[in-house]
């Protein structure tokens, strides 16, 4: 488990897959993301499919009384010889925008890059989605080009930017913090 003192990362279980299915059909979330809505059948074969390339924690946020199952990270598309990975994250909208997935990011960033030996993380993100762009300026993750008309969605074609870190950058920038949320 991979944690700080609001949040918790551990991998996936079966018993995440109905609070994970909920995110899967949330409107909002839909609207940046490049998925169709899944079935828990869906979700029950992505689980089985995740090996050493592809790995998926769910997100808790921790109260008083509760930890609560909020989001999900992945790391994907591992690759240990060129030591990058793909890195993507959902949160249930009604926690946006409160410092979770900035949080929930430096922890599965810095899990990266400290064990399993990665050398950049990157992404990409739907062009209009500012505020997930914001988030990325604030880790450090810099935009690296732009894919234009690159996913259909909802009628339309939509622009894509790519976005990437290196390992160095990441600690450079957010050392500090990384520290004071006991991480390193």
């Amino acid at each position: 488990m991979l944690e700080t003192e609001r949040v918790l990362l551990r991998p996936v279980e079966e018993s995440d897959l109905i609070d994970l299915l909920e995110l899967q059909w949330d409107r909002n979330l839909m609207k940046y993301m490049n998925f169709k809505p899944l079935t828990l059948e869906n979700q029950k074969d992505w689980l089985k499919s995740l090996g050493k390339d592809n790995m998926a924690f769910s997100i808790f946020l921790k109260t008083e009384n509760k930890i609560d199952l909020i989001g999900l990270a992945t790391l994907n598309q591992i690759n240990t010889i060129h030591q990058r990975a793909s890195w993507g994250m959902k949160l249930k909208s009604n926690i946006q925008s409160k410092g979770v997935g900035f949080e929930s990011s430096l922890i599965l960033i810095n899990f990266a890059f400290s064990n399993l030996n990665l050398m950049k993380i990157h992404g990409d993100i739907m062009y209009d989605n500012i505020a997930n762009r914001k988030m990325c300026e604030k880790i450090g993750v810099r935009e690296e080009g732009i894919l234009v008309d690159h996913y259909y969605q909802n009628g339309k074609f939509r622009d894509v930017v790519l976005v990437g870190i290196l390992k160095e950058e990441f600690y450079l920038k957010n050392n500090e913090i990384l520290t004071k949320l006991n991480l390193i």
